[in-house]
């Protein structure tokens, strides 16, 4: 399922309904993976996931896109045959990113 959908238009609720049908109906929570577009919100889905209180919730996987395409291209080895170094951020990204951290 794909969500398109402005701010506060209630696309987190949406998602976590929907998973929380999946889970009710017998899906495996370990087959069921959200991605979103900041960690931020990874984070917050992952929480507001694990309070829903159904079984399984907590072990649904929540990722950001960029995370998951990195993960791809890392188990494919594709770094490795381009003789590519994997560098997700640019050298003036890294204060910021250490900021974001620092929390």
């Amino acid at each position: 399922m794909r969500v398109v959908a402005g701010p506060g238009t209630g696309k987190t609720f949406a998602l976590m309904r929907r998973i929380a049908r999946l889970l009710e109906q017998g899906a495996q929570p370990n087959r069921i993976l959200a991605v979103t577009f900041t960690r931020t919100a990874a984070n917050d889905l992952v929480e507001k996931l694990a309070a829903l209180g159904v079984p399984g919730a907590d072990q649904v996987s929540a990722k950001t896109l960029h995370s998951l395409c990195f993960g791809m291209l890392s188990r494919a080895a594709i770094f490795q045959s381009l003789g590519r170094v994997a560098r997700p951020l640019m050298n003036c990204e890294v204060d910021a990113l250490v900021c974001d951290l620092q929390e």
